[in-house]
Order: structure tokens, then sequence, then C-alpha cells
């Protein structure tokens, strides 16, 4: 009698294991897969945030000292900084950039933040960055040069998730 009890168990346990683990499995990938997206957007965010204070920071101090848009003046500021800077003509044409050598960039009027600018005044995107090999999340913004003259000025930052 014992033994088909046990036998009976012994199915039950061998028809239900497989059906639950799967569940256990999945349940889990589901978790992790929502918890991976929650620190990516917070991170993003924040990231956001901290290049609209840079560059809010940055626009002030042009518009105090317009002497700071020149290509050495931002290598000299932003050198040792995790940010890159770049202050970009109407035409796209690169007028000064924080890390990068001017000979070595392309003109930057197609790329999305500064597309996006254009039409609403600020944008942004996150892309793979070549020249810097890694993920970047990217904050452009209209701002008014010396002389009257429409500028842009963008921000990059990695975007490092611990």
């Amino acid at each position: 009698m014992k033994s088909l009890s046990m036998t009976k168990h012994k199915n039950l346990f061998q028809l239900l294991f497989p059906p639950v683990l799967v569940l256990l499995l999945l349940s889990q990938v589901g978790l992790a897969f929502v918890i991976s997206w929650t620190v990516r957007s917070y991170a993003l965010k924040e990231t956001r945030h901290e290049l609209s204070d840079t560059l809010q920071l940055l626009e002030n101090m042009l518009r105090l000292q317009p002497a700071f848009m020149d290509d050495q003046a931002l290598k000299a500021l932003f050198s040792d900084q995790r940010y890159r800077i770049t202050v970009i003509a109407p035409d796209g044409t690169v007028v000064a950039e924080s890390k990068a050598d001017l000979e070595t960039l392309d003109n930057h009027a197609n790329r999305p933040e500064i597309m996006q600018a254009r039409l609403t005044g600020e944008g942004t995107s996150v892309r793979y960055s070549q020249s810097v090999g890694m993920e970047m999340v990217y904050l452009a913004r209209i701002i008014t040069g010396p002389g009257g003259t429409e500028l842009y000025l963008r921000g990059a930052m990695p975007l490092v998730i611990l």
C-alpha cells in the first residue's frame, strides 16, 4: 500500500517539477529584464540631468565670457572631465571640441541630437560613438553666440551602468 502511494507521489512530482521549474526560470529572466531596464532608465535620466546642468552652466559662462567658445579654452576647461563639450555652427561645422582635434571631426549637421535641437531648441540621443568606442548620451541646445550668431552647444557623457 505504501509503495503504491509513494509511486503516485513520485509520478506527481515528476509530472509537476518540469513546468514549475520552467515557470521559476521564466520569472527570474523576466525579473532580471525589468531590473535591468529600470536601472538603465534611471542612469539615462540622471546622465541627461547632469548634462543639462553642465550645458546651462557653460551657456551662462559663454554669455559672460565668449572667449570660452574657443577650441583651446574648451580643452583647458574640460580635458580632465568625463564630459565632451562641442560647439557646432549651424551648418554642422565643429567650431570647438573639448576632447578631439577639430581636423578629425566630421560635419555634425545630421547628428540626431542636432537635428532635434534645430526643430525644438534641445535634442537628445543615445548612440554608440565611433570616436570614443562606447555608448554615449548626447544633449544639444541652441545658444546665441557672439554677435548674435546661432550655435549648438552639445554635451556628451558615457552611459555607464554599474
